[in-house]
């Protein structure tokens, strides 16, 4: 896929939110990153998907012990190796926001001066960003973790590989979210 429309951008923020981030892998040398999710899904309730970056150029983050608006909680440094078990040391909580790829820099201003982690992956930036949170209110203090990776392409996969297309994924998302939505106006 050469670009994402903004319609695209806005199907997969529908059919990303309010699924679990359960993981994340990072091939430097391939400049891929593949995040996993737990995605909610009719009729199985949950369905584990890989949503996989190709031409990363940057992987930034930011782990604060504090609650995200915190201005000064502490920032951990982690290496490049140690996302995959931050990650899942959140324990796969869900992403919140419909804005996921290309959200706007709002909230990207607001932590990218306190980063744990930057890396680059080559010089051009990437022509997407992908940016998730995750928060661990129930540990003291409390902890987030803020990413964003610049990518240019992205594919839904399956567990095992297979290839999910782009438009049923996003019509998957939204039969849920409409199904949702009827049944608490109903």
């Amino acid at each position: 896929m050469v670009g994402l429309s903004e319609e695209q951008r806005r199907g997969i923020g529908v059919a990303l939110n309010e699924s679990d981030w359960v993981g994340i892998a990072v091939e430097p040398a391939a400049r891929r990153v593949e995040v996993a999710f737990d995605v909610l899904s009719l009729p199985s309730g949950c369905t584990p998907v890989g949503l996989v970056l190709d031409g990363v150029s940057r992987v930034v983050a930011s782990l604060r012990h504090g609650r995200w608006g915190d201005a000064s909680a502490p920032v951990e440094t982690f290496a490049l190796d140690d996302l995959g078990g931050v990650v899942r040391g959140f324990g796969g909580g869900p992403v919140h926001g419909w804005e996921f790829i290309d959200p706007p820099e709002r909230d990207w201003l607001t932590w990218k001066e306190r980063l744990s982690l930057d890396v680059s992956l080559r010089r051009e930036p990437g022509r997407h960003v992908l940016d998730l949170f995750q928060e661990g209110d129930d540990t003291d203090p409390p902890r987030h973790l803020d990413l964003r990776v610049w990518f240019d392409t992205l594919r839904i996969t399956r567990a095992g590989g297979a290839e999910i297309p782009l438009p049923d994924f996003i019509e998957s998302g939204r039969r849920l979210w409409s199904g949702f939505q009827a049944r608490r106006t109903a």
